[in-house]
C-alpha cells in the first residue's frame, strides 16, 4: 500500500467503500507526490486508524476545491465526511 512510486489506485472493494450510494462514478487516479507529503500522509494515517489513503486524498482534494470557491454539494459532502 505504501510502496515508493505507488499511486492512488482503487481496488474493487475500495470503490464500493468510497461510493456507498452507488450513484456516482469512481475515477482511479495515480499521483506522484513528494516524499515529504507521502511521509506526512503515512504518519497521519498511522495515528488515525479510521482514516485510509483514499479517504484522506478525497478529503484533501474536496477541501482544496471548496476553499477555491467550488459550490457543489456532492464535493462538499466528501469534504465534510
Amino acid at each position: 500500500m505504501w510502496g515508493t512510486g505507488s499511486g492512488l489506485n482503487y481496488p474493487e472493494d475500495m470503490k464500493k467503500a468510497a461510493n456507498p450510494a452507488g450513484n456516482q462514478g469512481i475515477v482511479s487516479l495515480r499521483a506522484d507526490v513528494p516524499a515529504a507529503l507521502h511521509d506526512a500522509m503515512r504518519g497521519f494515517i498511522e495515528s488515525h486508524p479510521h482514516w485510509d489513503q483514499y479517504r484522506l486524498f478525497q478529503a484533501a482534494l474536496a477541501g482544496f476545491l471548496v476553499q477555491q470557491g467550488l459550490d457543489d454539494r456532492a464535493v462538499t459532502r466528501w469534504y465534510l465526511a
